[in-house]
């Protein structure tokens, strides 16, 4: 009956994201007690042959905004060294940054007062594609001078404020956020094909966010160059991701190697904001209320965590079962959706693997 099931998991993944050419391939893998019960690779980069390569493990996607739980994981283990805390007010570290109010929790868990507004006026200025670093679109950043909301009383998506984690975390290490992150996270989890630096990959394996349509598809050239960020910067397969998940269901440690103390670990799946939210300062949190982030299906305990992509992707873990599963591709169709709408497709994704994770 396992089989069964799995093999029509596959089967539903193929018919909906190929068949129905919301994307040209996938990569996905579940981990559960700390071994792999399931891990598919499947179709192509792209639907036009001439550009399309083979999906296989070594294949790189950028992570999107699952980026951001990374981000958000160095700015704890700063505050477990005693750096920094998370209620520390951003203005601490960039006396530049305009506003005396907003920490770096704020940031985290989109808070400090940004919404649509403020959002328009950025896409208007400095753009960081194409660029050797982040400078001017900090600038931009730190120029803005007028907020939206007060601070702490809308959770409202500001996906840039983990650019400015990122300049805090290089101001505070004296660091680049890929050196500091590839000593403090991804060798010591052995995640060896994870980087913030796309100008270190072999673009041959690296599948870049497209969009797919019923006129076709269209490679988001500027995801090819572009310097280190902290909201969407990273690529990585599967395989590395699960390491991750698995640390944090381990409390901190993988492989026998300490990555983050049991506390830290632990706070990373803890509801940071009084349960207003669903959001622990590293992940959405499914939380125990009829509305949640619907990346995740309604039957997900409320411990349940994890984050998603726009081109894609999906990070989560779920304690309940000490299981986390990721998906990776290159479509920024397959998580439309992801934060308001049950039944999306990343929701039923979701419901059919933890059902699994029960199973095996």
């Amino acid at each position: 009956m396992k089989c069964d099931v799995i093999k029509n998991f596959k089967g539903f993944l193929d018919e909906r994201i190929i068949g129905e050419k919301i994307g040209a391939g996938y990569s996905i893998m579940l981990m559960k007690d700390n071994r792999n019960v399931l891990e598919f690779y499947e179709g192509t980069s792209y639907f036009s042959p001439d550009k399309a390569f083979p999906i296989t493990s070594d294949t790189l996607f950028s992570l999107g905004s699952t980026t951001k739980p990374f981000t958000s994981t160095l700015i704890m283990k700063l505050k477990e060294d005693g750096l920094l805390d998370v209620h520390d007010k951003v203005k601490k570290f960039v006396p530049e940054y305009k506003f005396e109010d907003v920490s770096l929790l704020h940031l985290m868990v989109h808070t400090a007062g940004y919404g649509p507004e403020t959002m328009e006026e950025l896409s208007k200025r400095a753009s960081y594609f194409g660029q050797p670093d982040i400078k001017e679109h900090l600038k931009a950043i730190y120029a803005i001078d007028k907020r939206d909301y007060p601070v702490g009383t809308k959770s409202m998506y500001f996906s840039a404020g983990y650019n400015i984690l990122l300049d805090v975390i290089e101001r505070v290490t004296g660091l680049t956020i890929e050196t500091f992150a590839q000593q403090v996270l991804f060798k010591p989890l052995m995640m060896e094909k994870t980087t913030y630096d796309i100008g270190s990959i072999e673009k041959k394996h690296y599948a870049c966010p497209t969009t797919f349509s019923e006129n076709g598809e269209t490679v988001l050239e500027e995801w090819m160059a572009y310097p280190p960020i902290g909201e969407a910067g990273m690529v990585s397969t599967c395989a590395d991701l699960l390491k991750f998940g698995g640390m944090i269901l381990n409390g901190g440690t993988w492989e026998g190697k300490t990555v983050l103390k049991e506390e830290t670990a632990q706070s990373l799946l803890t509801e940071a904001t009084g349960g207003r939210f669903n959001h622990t300062g590293v992940f959405f949190s499914r939380g125990s209320g009829s509305s949640y982030p619907t990346c995740f299906s309604d039957d997900y305990s409320p411990k349940a965590a994890g984050h998603p992509g726009f081109c894609g992707t999906m990070l989560w873990v779920e304690p309940e079962l000490n299981m986390t599963a990721a998906i990776l591709s290159n479509s920024t169709r397959v998580t439309e959706d992801w934060a308001s709408k049950p039944g999306n497709l990343i929701w039923q994704i979701a419901k059919k693997l933890r059902e699994i994770a029960k199973m095996v």
